[in-house]
């Protein structure tokens, strides 16, 4: 919580010491064609770089009187975990996670000055997940646990560009979940089926505000 106040107060008095300086020219990036890269930044006393909605962040301005762009999360994770079976075991441990993000939005900047936008925007939400454990206790277990996530969101941000073509954000998100899943135990060659309860979650998520970094080009 520390640190997240922290860098509300540094974005807010580098947002001000900017408006502060007299400008002659728009140093924003938001015409038709811009393109940016997206990443969240974590911390302050170990600052740098996280993945932008489960992955990396792509953003494109297309239209719109340069307000309006289209911006993508698109996540992808994988982790295998295994052991060999002791001498009395029966089959190796084996732990494979696999999973996919995808989250498509638009955003409209709703207002602007020389280097700052304020911008909204909506979202949705598309997330798989699978998780298959062979060999519980070295037995001849098999455990499959499939997860799909669907959702929006709507975001609430303030972009300041230190330089023309790298931008600091401040962002508010808020998320409507909704998951289903089923697990598949299979032991001795028998299978059987079971119906997860249904999730269906609303809020901000790990953190209502959280503080992004932008890479443009053309």
């Amino acid at each position: 919580m520390k640190k997240i106040i922290g860098m509300m107060a540094a974005f807010v008095l580098c947002t001000f010491a900017s408006s502060a300086e007299p400008r002659n020219d728009v140093s924003y990036r938001a015409k038709s064609g811009d393109n940016a890269l997206l990443f969240k930044l974590r911390g302050l006393s170990d600052l740098g770089v996280d993945n932008f909605d489960g992955g990396i962040g792509y953003q494109y301005y297309f239209g719109g009187g340069n307000h309006v762009a289209l911006r993508l999360g698109l996540g992808a994770n994988y982790s295998l975990e295994s052991q060999d079976k002791p001498e009395i075991g029966t089959k190796d441990y084996r732990n494979t996670v696999l999973g996919f993000s995808f989250y498509p939005g638009i955003r409209y900047n709703f207002g602007t000055s020389s280097n700052i936008l304020a911008y909204m925007g909506t979202e949705l939400i598309f997330a798989i997940n699978n998780e298959k454990e062979e060999g519980r206790d070295f037995t001849d277990i098999i455990r499959e646990e499939k997860a799909n996530t669907y959702g929006a969101g709507f975001f609430l941000g303030a972009e300041w560009f230190v330089v023309r073509n790298v931008s600091l954000s401040a962002e508010y998100s808020l998320r409507f979940l909704y998951e289903t899943a089923l697990e598949e135990i299979t032991i001795s060659g028998i299978k059987t089926k079971n119906e997860m309860p249904d999730k269906f979650s609303f809020g901000t998520g790990t953190s209502s505000l959280y503080f992004t970094i932008g890479f443009y080009f053309d």
